[in-house]
């Protein structure tokens, strides 16, 4: 474990939020309500291949780019007071005990895709790594029980095409596994099958390896043709939510928004939901508080007169209704170098490719909706990613942000996830990029109540093992990292917490490579009640 003290924080608790909605002009939404999964079929892990490769590879999908930056209204394009003032310090330790339990590997690079969109979940017994390569099923020891391609696992789905972009959760409230991605991209292709398509999968029961419940819902056909992109999961008691960007086949342009809120008590049923002229990254939220709310977080623009914003919305069977724009005078770039690639390494003048500044990982808590995303300083002329957190009311007043950011510039920190435990506490994981390092796995642990003026050292937990440079499609000249990464609270207790982030490792047959690599984190010593799940 290595840990670098010295590196600097900011963190600002703010008091005030932005006025109601009122005001806010509506969404040009469409909204197609009541319709029907369009092939719905069953699938068991075990009967499928195993140790199964994609075929399909060297396939690498540039980077979709999102509009950018969208005008504030007059009315809300202000400065929010802040109190206490900006608080810069040297970090301290973690005021309560936290204990690496488990660390080990999740899933290598098998050289048929990059990057490997890393997600993965915790449940009472198992660990899923969900990779655009892969999926592997493992005890919580890291004992491997299963490895097959996300292709084979939705191959009853699919209509010959590729399956990407898999997120994967645990739903401690059900007992039950959700899993998404999307199929069947760029169509226009005469080698590729007709129609794009949202594939979501829940299983019957709380083991994974048993039987799964397969649904597709196919994107609509339109001239000129559209693919899904992107896929981000939420939801709650009642509704499965998971957002798409739309592309056009045809430039790959960006068209639109698309919503599905999908019914818990009979999947074949949704809504569909078409947002134009609202920007992209919209990213719904995980309610691990229950109920039926559903809410998504979207990043607006990051420097409007001198502000950067979020926007906040609620989704029903309706529509999607505006909240409220959270805002911070403390702007941020969306990219770096114009989304190209941005973050050093060590061993090498390649740089890596850092993402975008859209929310991701958005969770409801104890009432309160926590969101992380990757932003780039300073300001007029990035040097370095950084990665900020929020805490919103579901009525859009902000409780507090915080930046993780070495203020020297030598650091980068990106693609993030969060997960808030039963007390409060909270998790931040993702990448670490510096000239004088390989690319790193890291997590910061902030407990419940921790005073403005602190915050915790990040803490690298799995090391790179070599300089990275992989670019598989010739099309493309990014290196590509990312897109994503996962963290999640241990169902067992619900305060504990699970991680899988991405790292660099030893080069393989002349290539290099990326792995992704689990930690589990014990919080401190409570009392039983706080051990127990809430409900």
């Amino acid at each position: 474990m290595v840990r670098n003290f010295g590196r600097r924080v900011v963190t600002l608790f703010i008091a005030a939020s932005l006025p109601a909605a009122a005001g806010i002009a509506a969404v040009d939404q469409t909204l197609r309500a009541g319709i029907r999964a369009s092939r719905v079929t069953t699938v068991d892990p075990r009967l499928i291949e195993q140790n199964a490769v994609d075929t399909e590879s060297g396939f690498d999908t540039p980077p979709m780019p999102l509009p950018a930056d969208l005008p504030v209204p007059a009315a809300f394009a202000w400065r929010t007071p802040e109190s206490p003032q900006v608080i810069v310090q040297q970090f301290v330790p973690a005021p309560e005990a936290v204990t690496v339990n488990r660390t080990f590997l999740a899933l290598p690079d098998d050289n048929t895709l990059s990057p490997p969109d890393t997600s993965g979940a915790a449940g009472p017994s198992h660990l899923i790594v969900a990779l655009n390569t892969q999926l592997r099923f493992q005890t919580r020891s890291g004992v491997v029980l299963l490895t097959t391609t996300v292709k084979s696992f939705f191959e009853k789905l699919r209509n010959g095409g590729r399956v990407f972009d898999p997120h994967v959760a645990y739903d401690v409230r059900t007992n039950r596994w959700l899993m998404c991605a999307t199929s069947d991209q760029r169509t226009s292709s005469s080698a590729q099958p007709t129609g794009s398509a949202l594939l979501l999968a829940v299983s019957q029961t709380g083991d994974p390896l048993g039987t799964w419940n397969l649904y597709r819902y196919n994107a609509p056909t339109e001239s000129p043709a559209i693919w899904f992109d992107f896929p981000q999961l939420g939801f709650n008691d009642s509704s499965i939510n998971i957002s798409l960007n739309v592309y056009g086949v045809s430039d790959d342009k960006f068209v639109r928004v698309t919503i599905y809120q999908i019914s818990r008590a009979d999947p074949t049923s949704a809504t569909f939901i078409d947002y134009a002229n609202n920007g992209g990254g919209f990213s719904p939220v995980v309610s691990q508080d229950g109920g039926s709310a559903s809410y998504v977080v979207q990043r607006w623009n990051g420097n409007s007169s001198g502000n950067g914003y979020l926007r906040l919305y609620t989704l029903s069977s309706a529509g999607i209704t505006p909240v409220a724009f959270v805002s911070t005078p403390n702007p941020w770039t969306g990219t770096g170098a114009s989304g190209d690639d941005f973050v050093s390494q060590a061993g090498t003048s390649q740089k890596i490719a850092a993402g975008d500044d859209r929310i991701l990982s958005p969770v409801l808590r104890n009432g309160s909706i926590w969101a992380v995303h990757s932003v780039f300083l300073p300001l007029s002329s990035p040097t370095h990613a950084a990665i900020q957190y929020w805490q919103i009311t579901p009525s859009g007043g902000l409780l507090q942000r915080g930046i993780l950011e070495d203020g020297s510039g030598a650091f980068s920190y990106t693609f993030p996830s969060i997960a808030v435990n039963t007390r409060n506490d909270v998790m931040i994981a993702g990448s670490r990029f510096s000239a004088t390092t390989y690319p790193s796995a890291f997590y910061l642990f902030r407990p419940a109540g921790t005073p403005s003026a602190t915050n915790v050292q990040p803490v690298v937990f799995r090391s790179g093992d070599a300089s990275y440079n992989k670019i598989i499609n010739s099309s493309s000249t990014s290196n590509r990292w990312g897109d994503y990464s996962a963290t999640c609270i241990d169902p067992v207790n619900g305060v504990d917490f699970w991680t899988i982030q991405e790292y660099s490792t030893v080069p393989s047959g002349g290539i290099d490579r990326w792995g992704t690599w689990w930690v589990q984190l014990t919080i401190g010593e409570v009392s039983p009640r706080h051990r127990a799940i809430k409900h």
